[in-house]
């Protein structure tokens, strides 16, 4: 019986992890395609923002409901800064009940997909 081998982490010219790297180049296009994907194989409904430039300052990328849950997510690369008017509609949102807004980078995609994940899913 052949024993799987566990692999060492290769090394990065960067002197980075390999995932780290990958975050690093991540863009906010793909991170977008990945929740959106994830979330619709969840059984969740998703709406998001095909072009900010119609969209009122602040509005996050996008929307996903599953009942009896409502997202509001905001996507960043790892170097991306969150606007005055994302920081200003954040800030509100977190206060509003049965509202969860998240601002997702590539490092916490992992996490947000295990919260987002399907029912009974473990």
């Amino acid at each position: 019986m052949n024993t799987p081998q566990t692999l060492p982490e290769a090394p990065s010219a960067t002197g980075l992890p390999a995932r780290a790297l990958l975050d690093q180049q991540m863009t906010e296009k793909q991170l977008a395609a990945a929740i959106v994907c994830a979330l619709r194989h969840a059984g969740w409904l998703v709406w998001f923002t095909y072009r900010s430039t119609h969209s009122p300052p602040g509005e996050p990328d996008i929307r996903a409901a599953r009942p009896p849950r409502y997202c509001l997510i905001e996507l960043k690369t790892e170097r991306g800064i969150l606007t005055p008017h994302q920081r200003i509609a954040a800030e509100a949102l977190r206060r509003c009940p049965g509202v969860e807004y998240y601002e997702i980078r590539p490092r916490n995609l992992d996490a947000f997909l295990w919260v987002t994940r399907e029912e009974g899913e473990d």
